[in-house]
Parts: C-alpha cells; sequence; structure tokens
C-alpha cells in the first residue's frame, strides 16, 4: 500500500492518472471486477437528484455505468439512502451492509444498470473532506453471481485511509492534488 501511496503521490498534480492508477492498482488485486470509478463530489448542497461531480474515473469494459452516472441522478440506487445518510463521513461498505438482497434484486436501478453492465454485487468507500467540502469516493462492482469479502473491503479502506490522511495535511488545499513525496 506505502509504494501504491508514493506511486500516486508522483502523479500528484494529475488528478486523472493517480484516480486511475489507484482503480488499477485495487482491481489487479480484487478479481472479476467489472466496473471500478473513484470520483470526486462536491458535498455543499448535496442533492440525489443532481450531484456535481467535477473529476470522475471509470474503469469498466462497457460504457453503462458511465451513461447512468453521468445524469448525475442516483436516487433510484437502493443503497442511496444510507449513503446520503453518511455524506461526509468516511465510510467503507459492502452493498449488502446497505440495502438487503430483496431490495437490491426488485429495484429499476439494478434491472436498468447492473445487469445490461455485467456486474451484480457493489462495495464503496467514501472520504469526507469537510475543510474542501468535497467527498472523494471509489466504488466496485462485481461480476454477476459473485460477492465482494470482508478482506477486500479492507484492502480498500485501508488505502483510502492512507489517501485522507494526506488529504487532510494543513498544506494540501485541493483534492484534485497529492502531495510529493
Amino acid at each position: 500500500i506505502h509504494r501504491l501511496i508514493h506511486e500516486l503521490c508522483e502523479l500528484g498534480d494529475d488528478p486523472y492518472g493517480w484516480n486511475t492508477r489507484l482503480l488499477e492498482f485495487i482491481t489487479a488485486r480484487i478479481p472479476d471486477v467489472r466496473v471500478a470509478m473513484a470520483c470526486v463530489i462536491r458535498s455543499k448542497n448535496l442533492d440525489p437528484a443532481s450531484l456535481e461531480v467535477p473529476l470522475s474515473v471509470t474503469l469498466s469494459d462497457n460504457d453503462v455505468w458511465d451513461r447512468y452516472f453521468n445524469l448525475g441522478d442516483v436516487r433510484d440506487q437502493p443503497n442511496t439512502p444510507w449513503m446520503m445518510a453518511r455524506l461526509g463521513t468516511d465510510f467503507a461498505v459492502l452493498r449488502c451492509d446497505m440495502v438487503d438482497d430483496e431490495s437490491w434484486y426488485a429495484s429499476p436501478f439494478y434491472s436498468r444498470v447492473c445487469v445490461p453492465g455485467g456486474w451484480d454485487d457493489m462495495m464503496a468507500s467514501q472520504i469526507g473532506l469537510a475543510s474542501m467540502d468535497t467527498i472523494h469516493g471509489i466504488s466496485f462492482g462485481r461480476k454477476q453471481g459473485l460477492r465482494f469479502t470482508r478482506d477486500e473491503l479492507e484492502l480498500v479502506q485501508a488505502i483510502h485511509a492512507e489517501l485522507a490522511y494526506l488529504w487532510r495535511k494543513p498544506e494540501v488545499v485541493e483534492i484534485d492534488s497529492l502531495p510529493r513525496r
């Protein structure tokens, strides 16, 4: 993890570059990920019907997630109420801890986005940075029929915690960059 953080800091002035590398690192260690996303969301006056997302990086073999997310309306995701209740806080969570299977699989979101995208289970991690009025989030969707494990979630959480430590240093003023090592 520390080698990755060093590498990301070397790409510090290129937010697309270091967010892409972050996702590549994680997906190389967690098999069968169909979609991976890193994003920055402005947390001031946050509305799930119209998210302000100044930065978004997606790794996927299709564009289903991008087309959905670029609309900026996440109200139909069954996990949105859980996440909205915790926005601005730090968390890492498996889908099963946000919404039960029955609600997930019966949702229009699942049939409209997950099924055509070829993914099923998800996990997410969020870092709230109140001093910057931003949230950095990373999320992953796994191939149909497979579940993420607590160990995989802990890996994502550990990496995100290291980034949070850097962003919360007094000299950091923007989430778009990481301090050089």
